[in-house]
């Protein structure tokens, strides 16, 4: 286990003048590799995160930075306060995010929940929940998909430009078999 806390006061020391302290703008990156099947676990303040080709299990946070995953085998599971989600070729993400965007594509099992960021989820993916308490949900299949779609909203339109079979349609609600059917894709 590798702990690495860099503070602000680590940085720099600032000077005092008739105004306050003077502090000057710095910025720092961090480059860390690790073997694929390592478990990581990273946590920031206000800075982005970025992991890529990584095998074991993942968990980070940050409080304010925007976090960018690609080719993940392991299981992930992100949290931002503030920050926006990139996916690409994970095999399972579980994402929570207070007032960020999600962007996630060709993702095998998906769960996702922000207050009030957009989700963009597209390509091949297998069971996918999303959820947003005030954000848009955007989902782009490939011809070939085949899930089973269940969508619901409190007060906004829900449209569907796939071919849906089994079609089962209210004010606030869609659902319908896409393709032959397959995993639960819950909006």
């Amino acid at each position: 286990r590798i702990d690495i806390q860099i503070g602000l006061g680590d940085l720099f020391r600032s000077h005092d003048d008739a105004d306050g302290p003077l502090v000057p703008r710095i910025q720092v990156d961090l480059r860390i590799e690790v073997p694929a099947d390592l478990v990581v676990r990273l946590r920031s303040a206000s800075g982005d995160l970025e992991t890529a080709d990584l095998a074991g299990a993942q968990d980070l946070e940050s409080a304010s930075g925007d976090v960018t995953v690609q080719h993940a085998r392991g299981a992930l599971a992100v949290r931002t306060g503030s920050g926006d989600i990139t996916l690409e070729g994970v095999a399972r993400a579980t994402v929570r995010s207070g007032s960020g965007d999600l962007v996630a594509h060709d993702i095998a099992a998906l769960e996702a929940e922000t207050g009030s960021g957009d989700m963009r989820v597209s390509g091949p993916l297998g069971a996918t929940r999303l959820t947003t308490a005030s954000g848009d949900i955007e989902l782009a299949l490939g011809a070939t998909a085949a899930c089973e779609l269940q969508a619901r909203t409190a007060s906004g339109d829900i449209t569907s430009h796939v071919a849906l079979q089994s079609v089962t349609r209210s004010e606030h609600a869609l659902s319908g078999r896409i393709g032959r059917g397959g995993p639960p894709c819950t909006l």
